[in-house]
């Protein structure tokens, strides 16, 4: 979603394992723009997200917590020039050392902010609008239908 307003167009393909989409790959064309992911819970992928744009690209590290990113602008293929963006994790004593995944302590703001929208009846925020939310669930209702994983809600 992430400030698209129509549904893209989605290719999806998937290994399944006892109904479990064990890894897979994903491409979302939107007006302007394509997406392409790839997942596994069986290998061992980088945790890194590339976003390319016309005159350069964003790495970054630890996709589900990012602490550090390169950005690289290039006029042409031989000339570019980096910049180093580091912004480390707070340390939370909520979490005390036991998390599922590492640096999951940056989930916190996700955390806090539904939190906050549960506590205060609030069904969007200005950093993730409902009508993207629904757009996000009908993208991953597609990706299901294409590689064959079903949920019981999906059918009510």
């Amino acid at each position: 979603a992430y400030g698209a307003k129509t549904m893209p167009e989605v290719k999806a393909v998937a290994s399944l394992r006892d109904g479990i989409d064990a890894d897979g790959s994903i491409s979302l064309m939107f007006d302007g723009g394509l997406a392409s992911i790839s997942y596994s819970i069986v290998g061992t992928f980088p945790e890194k997200t590339v976003i390319v744009f016309e005159e350069g690209y964003i790495e970054i590290e630890n996709a589900h917590t990012p602490t550090n990113a390169k950005i690289t602008t290039s006029k042409c293929r031989v000339a570019s020039h980096c910049n180093q963006i580091s912004a480390p994790l707070e340390s939370y004593k909520e979490c005390d050392g036991k998390t599922n995944f590492p640096s999951s302590e940056g989930f916190i703001y996700e955390v806090q902010r539904v939190e906050y929208c549960i506590e205060n009846d609030v069904k969007e925020t200005e950093e993730f609008s409902l009508e993207e939310s629904l757009l996000l669930a009908k993208i991953m209702t597609e990706v299901r239908r294409q590689i064959g994983v079903e949920y019981e809600a999906d059918n009510v």
